[in-house]
């Protein structure tokens, strides 16, 4: 079937696209309010490609630490926007793989807006991943989405956060994509969990994972695929 051009540059775009995560998301998906000031901001939409450079914590960072620090009561919805280049309108996930939400609670003697991630503080609380058609951008649950959203959960100690939400574009072998955030937030009103596991970050993924070598675009055999990092999502 012929493609007409218009049709084949929207696909080749598209099948080459990159994103930053800039606005923080509160409230109910469907009527969410957008804070960029807390979100760290990055360079560029160039993924993150060496999982033990410091940049796999929160991507690079020309402005340094946010200013701002949100608060977010402990079980409220939250969440990232994707935008392009110009920052200026959504842009949907357009490579697939699993996308994830990691808290990494403060250290003492510092704040959301002091520290830089170091140290094995950091604990995932949400993962959305295919559990068939891991070839298909359908198998995926991010793909096509520009607004992404986790629960912070309830019994999540108060204090404050980095809030990290990660994408893992998987559509090269050997070769993943990292799209990370970090946002600055305080969480209120929250209970006596005890998160785990602990990772670092970086140190939570090793170099050379082989869960990143399989070919998912062109191996139909593939049934089962555990995303690398954490090895438990904390619920509370």
């Amino acid at each position: 079937i012929a493609l007409s051009l218009g049709v084949t540059i929207a696909l080749l775009s598209h099948a080459s696209a990159h994103w930053i995560f800039a606005d923080l998301l509160t409230g109910s998906p469907d009527a969410a309010v957008a804070n960029r000031d807390a979100v760290r901001y990055i360079l560029d939409y160039t993924p993150v490609l060496d999982v033990t450079s410091s940049d796999i914590t929160c991507n690079r960072l020309p402005r340094g630490f946010s200013n701002t620090t949100v608060a977010i009561e402990a079980g409220a919805n939250v969440g990232f926007r994707s935008v392009f280049s110009d920052r200026d309108k959504p842009e949907p996930i357009w490579h697939p793989g699993p996308l994830s939400f990691y808290l990494g609670r403060v250290p003492p003697g510092q704040t959301a807006k002091t520290w830089d991630g170091k140290g094995e503080n950091w604990f995932k609380i949400s993962e959305q991943t295919a559990t068939s058609n891991f070839g298909s951008f359908a198998g995926w649950p991010a793909s096509h989405k520009s607004d992404l959203f986790a629960t912070i959960p309830r019994s999540t100690p108060s204090g404050e956060y980095l809030l990290r939400i990660e994408h893992i574009a998987i559509h090269n072998p050997s070769a993943p994509q990292f799209y990370v955030s970090c946002a600055q937030i305080e969480v209120t009103n929250g209970g006596a969990g005890n998160p785990s596991p602990l990772v670092s970050i970086p140190g939570y993924i090793k170099p050379n994972d082989p869960a990143f070598d399989i070919d998912f675009l062109h191996d139909t055999s593939v049934t089962s695929w555990k995303v690398p990092g954490a090895s438990s999502i904390w619920q509370g």
